[in-house]
């Protein structure tokens, strides 16, 4: 740093200082006036000064969320708001408790307006430095309940403890209260692992196309070149991926986005089951209390957004949450939960179900409500209860409502969309696993035939493969023995989905029935060679373009299906010598033919076999996989000239290559030649070629 430069640093620090002795002023403009100028400031200052300044910040400004005048917290709002964006979470966690504590004063704070900034300034830290809240969270968390607590009515109706005037007893507020409150609960509370795959389909905003027709491929590969040019790469420090806005004229509305939109990262705290059960038993009453209040919603014929609407569907959010961690909650107090539930919320499921003009955004909310809801259930029918009737009535309901929703035409198409996967998994798997209801079975999979959305049909294969002890019923059958078709379609669409399946298949056929595995290897023999239709030639299958651990994954499939047959040893042999494999895959190809012909059920003849090991590890693509017959001196001659010729390539290729693979694929090869040998019965043959062997192979070994 030169003179100029240092002067003008020592400058700014002056100028910072400066205006921080006025954000002490008692004059409320001058105040006022202050944070606007250390917004501007620390706008355009560099990573050196932030943090050098970061522990006064810390400090001195975020103080005045306490400020008795509301310009004042509205300045402070704004700059933090700013500010936080340019500070990781590692540079200001020294300082993380006095943020906190400063957040929570102004949370319990006698003046209604103070909550108001204060809920605003946590939901910024619960978007912008996540860490900071799951550390601090059991410090937070009593003050949460006691905003919760303070403006809801009890059951014998009396007031609240807020001011009439109390912006936090509006609707409007309850809502601001909730999605902060709900922001939190996902960071502190460990919810059941997903049982979905990490999919990361292509192509995610063109969902819509038409996956399984091949002349949209270059539509969707168009598609994707623009958006991979026109995609912006994230900051490597950035756990979110919207910026965060300050309005000035909505205080808790942080650039239009709920507190758990963008949260990347999840840190969890509350995550023994003595904090969970309490923080249920002390939750559900009001919830149902926040519900009862909202729910006339529901009774208007005319169902439009509204903060009450909101309301609604965060209380579904919240104690869905809170009831799906991987603990389980005592049955008395989901007992009572549930009588409460099914008093006050179930007479309005589903909701929304008698309106017919819903938008995009209301029926996704409506959706998530109703999952939402049937997640909930599942969940407390879960526990023993003794009101079977009630029972049956709520299963029934889910059910029909899930059937429905799967096959509904909005589902298949503009609205599809909008499912929430991750909870319709878990509803369709206690369904069927709990109560073995088919008609749930049935509807996956039609919706997972025939959505046009590769994501969705993606997910619903993840659902459904997990539901395998559903294997012997006909209706999955007759899925499972579709999946050849729909990996042919595929093509090299998505490589994750490919492998999904070929490893589905596998375990399948590991485990079904022989007939299950013939079915599978007479439909996924267009996979690697053949035709899809019989009136069209054979042609190379998606195997051939696919990349090394799908081809794989689809070898190993190769070694669990019945004895192979004329047409599959055919796709087969075409696949992998018209064209050149990887030598992994080539080696793994080898290793199966190898393994099972020591299997006497799955054996090939021996001249078929040694063929095949001709053929395919060889390279001798001639003989168009006829069997191998020495009959003849001149055939013996024929075969002879193949091996020495083979042997004399052996040498060069071991002696010049040095690729590890390569090298182990020659020596595999040359094992194959003598395992030729064996396979024949013309006593010249085996005589000539082990006389040879002799000769060649300590060289190429070597």
């Amino acid at each position: 740093m030169d003179h100029e430069e240092a002067a003008t640093a020592a400058g700014k620090q002056q100028r910072f200082k400066d205006l921080l002795a006025q954000c002490r002023h008692y004059n409320t403009q001058s105040r006022k006036e202050a944070l606007a100028q250390i917004q501007d400031l620390m706008a355009v200052a560099d990573q050196e000064m932030i943090s050098l300044n970061l522990g006064t910040i810390a400090n001195d400004i975020i103080a005045l969320i306490l400020d008795e005048t509301n310009s004042v917290r509205a300045a402070l709002i704004a700059f933090v708001t700013s500010f936080f964006g340019r500070v990781d979470e590692i540079s200001i966690m020294p300082f993380d408790a006095v943020i906190v504590a400063y957040t929570t004063s102004a949370m319990s704070h006698i003046s209604d307006s103070i909550r108001v900034d204060g809920l605003c300034l946590l939901k910024l830290l619960i978007l912008q430095f996540p860490k900071i809240i799951s550390k601090n969270s059991h410090s937070i968390l009593p003050h949460f309940l006691d905003l919760l607590s303070s403006h809801t009515r009890n059951q014998d109706s009396r007031g609240a403890t807020f001011g009439i005037n109390s912006e936090l007893i509006t609707f409007k507020g309850r809502e601001r209260l909730l999605d902060s409150f709900y922001g939190f609960l996902c960071l502190v509370i460990l919810p059941t692992k997903s049982n979905l795959r990490d999919q990361k389909v292509p192509g995610g905003t063109h969902g819509e196309i038409e996956w399984n027709k091949y002349q949209n491929m270059l539509l969707f590969n168009r598609q994707n070149e623009i958006e991979n040019r026109n995609q912006k790469v994230p900051h490597l420090d950035s756990l979110f991926t919207e910026t965060v806005v300050f309005k000035s004229n909505d205080r808790l509305t942080v650039s239009g986005v709920s507190a758990t939109k963008t949260i990347k990262f999840r840190s969890h705290s509350l995550v023994t089951e003595a904090n969970v059960q309490q923080l249920f038993e002390t939750l559900y009453p009001r919830l149902i209390d926040f519900w009862i209040e909202s729910n006339s919603i529901f009774k208007s014929p005319n169902l439009g957004w509204s903060p009450s609407l909101r309301i609604c569907l965060l209380v579904i959010q919240v104690l869905q949450t809170v009831m799906q961690t991987e603990f389980s909650l005592q049955p008395n107090s989901l007992s009572k939960c549930r009588i409460a539930f099914s008093k006050h919320v179930s007479p309005f499921f589903p909701f929304g179900e008698a309106c017919s003009l819903l938008d995009d955004k209301l029926y996704k909310t409506l959706m998530q409500m109703n999952l939402g809801y049937c997640r909930i259930i599942l969940q407390m029918l879960g526990q023993e209860n003794d009101d079977t009737q009630m029972m049956a009535g709520m299963k029934q309901s889910v059910s029909q409502y899930v059937v429905h929703t799967l096959q509904s035409s909005q589902s298949l198409t503009a609205y599809a969309s909008n499912l929430d996967m991750e909870v319709l998994d878990k509803i369709v798997f206690e369904l069927y696993t709990k109560f073995h209801d088919l008609n749930t079975l049935q509807a996956m999979i039609g919706f997972q035939n025939t959505t046009k959305s590769m994501q969705l049909a993606y997910n619903a294969f993840s659902i459904l493969a997990r539901l395998d002890n559903a294997l012997g019923s006909e209706d999955y059958n007759k899925w499972a023995c579709g999946l050849p078709f729909q990996l042919y379609q595929l093509k090299i669409w998505n490589f994750e989905f490919s492998k999904a399946i070929c490893d589905f298949l596998t375990l399948i056929v590991k485990s079904g029935s022989a007939e299950l595995g013939h079915t599978i290897m007479a439909k996924i023999v267009p996979f690697f060679y053949g035709s899809a239709k019989k009136s069209k030639p054979p042609q190379f299958g998606p195997f051939k373009d696919l990349p090394e651990t799908v081809q794989t994954a689809a070898v190993a499939l190769l070694y669990y299906l019945p004895k192979w047959n004329e047409e599959m040893i055919q796709a087969i042999v075409e696949c992998f010598t018209l064209w050149t494999p990887a030598t992994l895959v080539v080696i793994s190809l080898l290793d199966v033919a190898n393994t099972r012909q020591k299997t006497l059920e799955l054996a090939l003849s021996h001249s078929v076999y040694a063929s095949l090991l001709m053929t395919l590890g060889v390279g001798y693509t001639k003989s168009s996989l006829k069997p191998i017959h020495t009959d003849s001196l001149g055939t013996t001659k024929s075969y002879i000239v193949t091996v020495e010729s083979f042997c004399n390539t052996s040498e060069r290729h071991t002696q010049m290559n040095k690729d590890q693979l390569l090298s182990t694929l020659w020596k595999r090869r040359q094992d194959i030649v003598r395992a030729i040998s064996t396979l024949v019965d013309s006593k010249p043959f085996f005589t000539r070629l082990t006389d040879m062997l002799f000769l060649i192979m300590p060289l190429c070994i070597m």
